[in-house]
């Protein structure tokens, strides 16, 4: 993806969070309560989306982390950072070129994956009840970067 598309994907981001238009991207994304959709990979502009709602303040690696956990995944469903309607930030981000680091860090999850596998993450002073829920339903700690812990179910 080239700067010039992030920027347009980004900017429809900023203006379109909770409108139609990302009512029919998580639709799509998510598919309709009870149907079971085929899940395509994770497009970079989702993907650069939901690590920016996910990780704009954790730096490259906490960037990373998110990035690989998604690829991980392999779908967007419950990744609540894709709905973060952080566009009165925007200009920041660009100016900072936050974007661009989210860019890098989709990219680079392709070959390098920080945290072990996982699947799951939760910030661990933010989501400390969650977290203890995942334990107590066998998901394995992989990793922690930044404030999350990462997680993966059990494997044996």
């Amino acid at each position: 993806m080239n700067s010039e598309t992030f920027d347009d994907v980004s900017g429809a981001l900023a203006l379109g969070i909770m409108t139609g238009v990302t009512v029919l991207v998580i639709i799509l994304t998510c598919g309709l309560a009870g149907a079971q959709p085929v899940q395509p990979a994770v497009d970079e502009a989702t993907a650069v989306a939901c690590i920016l709602g996910e990780a704009r303040a954790s730096g490259y690696e906490g960037m990373l982390a998110i990035a690989g956990a998604i690829r991980n995944r392999g779908h967007v469903r419950g990744v609540y950072g894709c709905t973060a309607d952080f566009s009165s930030e925007m200009a920041y981000i660009r100016a900072k070129g936050i974007d661009q680091m989210a860019v890098r860090a989709w990219q680079e999850s392709a070959n390098r994956d920080i945290t072990g596998g996982a699947d799951h993450w939760g910030g661990r002073t933010c989501d400390a009840k969650w977290i203890q829920t995942m334990r107590r339903k066998g998901f394995v700690q992989t990793a922690e970067v930044g404030g999350n812990l990462f997680f993966r179910e059990d494997r044996g």
